[in-house]
């Protein structure tokens, strides 16, 4: 039987949720703005938040360093979601993922820093690599030099948000 570490299931589940929040991101912001997204997605964050401290107990413990970490999470996190809906917003939830699902090379970079962590030229590779695609997945090819190899028509119709009008005067 495949024996595997304690966090791995949860990463997988992790890995999985984010993909799928990616679409919900993408087809949120094709009806919405990315302000009301983000509104929307924060009550679900304390639905969420509200359901695990109800099923788990939930006692808080007080420490400061603690408590200032935590806080930098959600500000962070929170900033980081604004950004990922705006991107989504603008640009092809394809891309956008596959940029924003790098992230990683900045922990790693951060954690040698901060933790002293090792980096292995096997990393050090895995790195220069993952810049590479960010830079192969952000170019954009012009309408007339598309070069998809797959293509798909989607049963979900993409919705332009609709834009106010501005009127001027009088």
């Amino acid at each position: 039987m495949l024996q595997t570490e304690g966090w791995l299931i949860y990463a997988i589940i992790s890995t999985l949720l984010y993909g799928a929040a990616a679409i919900f991101s993408k087809l949120a912001t094709n009806h919405i703005d990315f302000k009301s997204a983000l509104a929307y997605e924060l009550v679900g964050g304390l639905l969420v938040g509200l359901v695990v401290f109800s099923l788990t107990g939930f006692n808080v413990v007080l420490d400061t360093r603690g408590g200032i970490y935590a806080l930098l999470i959600g500000a962070i996190g929170t900033s980081a979601t604004l950004f990922f809906i705006i991107a989504m917003s603008k640009g092809d939830a394809s891309i956008v993922a596959t940029v924003i699902a790098l992230y990683p090379i900045v922990t790693v970079v951060l954690a040698f820093f901060v933790f002293k962590e090792h980096i292995s030229i096997r990393q050090g590779i895995g790195l220069v690599l993952a810049l590479c695609a960010i830079m192969l997945c952000s170019i954009e090819n012009p309408p007339s030099q598309d070069t998809a190899i797959l293509t798909s028509t989607s049963p979900i119709a993409p919705v332009e948000s609709p834009q106010p009008e501005i009127e001027l005067g009088n």
